[in-house]
């Protein structure tokens, strides 16, 4: 009951919590956890409502993967993205498009521009026409 009253003041009131080192507003609503740290390929994250995520990915460890490129099979550093979503919160429209951006950067960061990735409005934010 502690642990939820601190999160309720310190997230929905906006109040920040000093003794606990914790700003107003210091959680936020997504949530990232490299699982190949701990030599896992894959992994899920629970939800956990005191921090108020709403959508959890996970990065598995990099290991080298036969993969088709043309015509060519070629043996390449791959790794395992997973995501959740919570859709109380919202639905794939919402996440998609953030995760095709964190997607083009993991697969090529050194040439990632986001002027690649156009803003792409959820449809309740579409002007009728």
């Amino acid at each position: 009951m502690v642990l939820w009253c601190v999160g309720y003041a310190n997230m929905c009131i906006g109040l920040e919590i000093p003794f606990l080192n914790m700003p107003a507003d210091s959680n936020g609503h997504y949530a990232v956890y490299d699982a190949g740290q701990h030599g896992l390929e894959q992994a899920f994250i629970p939800f956990t409502p005191y921090f108020r995520i709403n959508n959890c990915t996970t990065i598995g460890r990099v290991e080298k993967r036969p993969v088709v490129v043309g015509e060519e099979v070629l043996i390449q550093d791959m790794m395992n993205k997973t995501s959740t979503g919570d859709h109380r919160f919202g639905d794939a429209a919402i996440w998609t498009p953030l995760h095709k951006v964190m997607l083009g950067y993991s697969v090529d960061a050194k040439n990632f521009k986001t002027e690649d990735y156009a803003e792409r409005p959820h449809w309740s934010e579409k002007k009728s026409q």
